[in-house]
């Protein structure tokens, strides 16, 4: 089976990353000198950071590419890229406190420093992540405001927050959520990832004329069905097209009716073949 090679993008976004990495490693632990010194590090001390970032820099960089740091998609970390990045340093960090006397390179060192760029290290590291995340999230709101349509999400439950996550991320949803409509009183004031939740489906047409909305997505998990019939109506009240997000029982249920009818088929045909 032939070796297959990494596209151009990705091996230019992993060089991207390593080098990142590479210049990142140096300034958090120098950074940590500066600290413990007040940034007027001593001579001495600035030769001990001379001798040892090269070791630090080869350890790091090792344990990093070992949990996949030099992979992945910043504009999408989350808290597993976090939990992860904080692992890799502090084993790395680790690693570096065990092998400096072993080298002989511990001696005169201060101890501080070691727990200072573990510090440092993190937050540089983490920082730039999610900086490229909200830079990205950004371009994405401008593109939403251009291109998308205006649109109410009905539900601020975990469907609703769902829902407007995917259309924070994917320009290709094609909506730009202006508000939440939610008949929980407790809701009405609150934001979701800065989208504020308007008031009830009661004031529905009002608030649709009010912000232009274009369309209406209903996104409640566990509604009834008499809830589900009372909010398409007023839906329909506004002359705005409006859509139903499935919950998961009705796409459960879907497959199983499915995987049913598939059975039922199968054993139809099984019998008349007999």
């Amino acid at each position: 089976m032939p070796l297959r090679l990494p596209s151009r993008p990705v091996l230019y976004r992993r060089t991207l990353i390593f080098l990142v990495h590479v210049a990142l490693i140096p300034l958090a632990y120098l950074t940590a000198f500066g600290l413990r010194f007040d940034f007027r590090i001593p001579p001495v001390e600035f030769a001990h950071f001379q001798t040892t970032v090269w070791w630090l820099l080869g350890i790091r960089l090792v344990v990093f590419q070992a949990f996949g740091l030099h992979r992945g998609y910043w504009k999408h970390v989350g808290l597993r890229d976090l939990l992860d990045l904080g692992l890799a340093v502090t084993l790395s960090s680790a690693l570096f406190a065990v092998a400096l006397p072993a080298l002989g390179l511990f001696r005169g060192m201060p101890r501080s420093v070691f727990l200072l760029d573990w510090i440092v290290m993190i937050f540089f590291s983490g920082g730039i992540r999610f900086a490229a995340r909200a830079l990205r999230e950004s371009q994405l709101a401008r593109a939403r405001l251009d291109d998308g349509r205006r649109t109410f999400i009905i539900g601020a439950g975990e469907a609703g927050e769902q829902l407007l996550r995917q259309a924070l991320h994917d320009p290709r949803a094609g909506m730009n959520v202006v508000g939440f409509i939610d008949d929980k009183p407790e809701t009405h004031g609150r934001t979701l990832h800065g989208v504020p939740v308007l008031g009830h489906t009661g004031k529905l047409k009002e608030l649709v004329h009010k912000h232009d909305v274009e369309l209406l997505v209903i996104a409640i998990r566990g509604a009834t069905g008499a809830q589900t019939r009372r909010i398409v109506e007023r839906c329909r009240e506004t002359s705005v097209e409006f859509k139903i997000i499935p919950s998961i029982d009705d796409l459960l249920n879907t497959r199983r009716c499915s995987a049913a009818r598939a059975a039922t088929s199968t054993r139809c045909s099984t019998a008349s073949w007999g």
